[in-house]
């Protein structure tokens, strides 16, 4: 076997950003765990570019292990990546699914950006929480076992909404898109700093210097070339303003007309 420090060096060397790097090394260390004791173990919740990316670094043929990724549910934007030397199944990944609802007797809409700021108020680590699906008055969220039983416990208040919180099943899920909005418009052309102008509703000049500073997600992927073209089917994510799907593109003699669906 490889001396640990020896693997995490050449795995650390491939890493150039620090944070990611900070991330990388908690994964490995389950990773490791794993294959120094044969015990199961999983990584914290990642975004899907970097659970991407680590899956295949990991995945070589060094570390040696069964690894898979899953978020909860399919299509999850976060997951978390479980070894093992057996069998995979969903309850090793050790996520729980939570609902937290308004209990008052008229709708009291909740938002994500509050969502997330409630669970981080409790203490919890963003790599404690996976997806957070909102709709309307209720929200399902992901979470790490143990972070579960902190917001079981302690989570009464989402901003100043009053909530009943607790466990609930996958088929409580409603349909993910059900909280999305149909929105059309005719861009220029399918560059993408355009397409996050109209889509998020910002001038051109910020959808260039936010895909620029690495704010916009393609596909979970970050990326900085403002000249790259959207086409249907691709997600795009503006970090702190939400997400889109674009679901058709067309063209004739007048231009490009595209609909998207975004998450409200």
């Amino acid at each position: 076997m490889i001396p640990k420090k020896d693997l995490k060096k050449s795995y650390m060397n491939k890493i150039t950003e620090s944070d990611e790097k900070l991330l990388f090394s908690k994964v490995f260390d389950q990773a490791y765990l794993c294959l120094e004791t044969g015990k199961t173990s999983v990584s914290p919740f990642l975004d899907r570019a970097r659970s991407e990316k680590f899956f295949n670094m990991l995945s070589s043929g060094e570390i040696g292990l069964n690894i898979s990724s899953f978020g909860g549910f399919d299509g999850a934007e976060r997951s978390r990546l479980c070894f093992c030397e057996k069998e995979v199944t969903p309850d090793l990944f050790e996520i729980e699914l939570v609902l937290a609802q308004s209990e008052a007797k008229y709708v009291q809409r909740l938002e994500h950006r509050a969502v997330l700021g409630s669970l981080i108020g409790l203490g919890l680590r963003r790599e404690d929480i996976g997806d957070i699906c909102v709709f309307s008055d209720k929200s399902f969220i992901f979470l790490d076992r143990k972070a579960a039983g902190i917001v079981l416990s302690s989570l009464t208040r989402i901003g100043s909404v009053q909530v009943d919180v607790k466990n609930t099943g996958i088929d409580e899920l409603p349909p993910v898109f059900s909280d999305f909005r149909e929105l059309c418009f005719k861009p220029d052309s399918l560059r993408l700093d355009g397409f996050v102008s109209h889509a998020f509703g910002c001038s051109r000049t910020e959808a260039s210097q936010a895909v620029k500073s690495g704010k916009v997600y393609v596909n979970g992927n970050r990326t900085e070339k403002i000249t790259k073209d959207v086409s249907t089917g691709d997600s795009i994510t503006l970090r702190g303003s939400g997400k889109t799907i674009v679901q058709s593109v067309e063209s004739d003699k007048n231009g490009f007309y595209v609909v998207v669906k975004k998450l409200v």
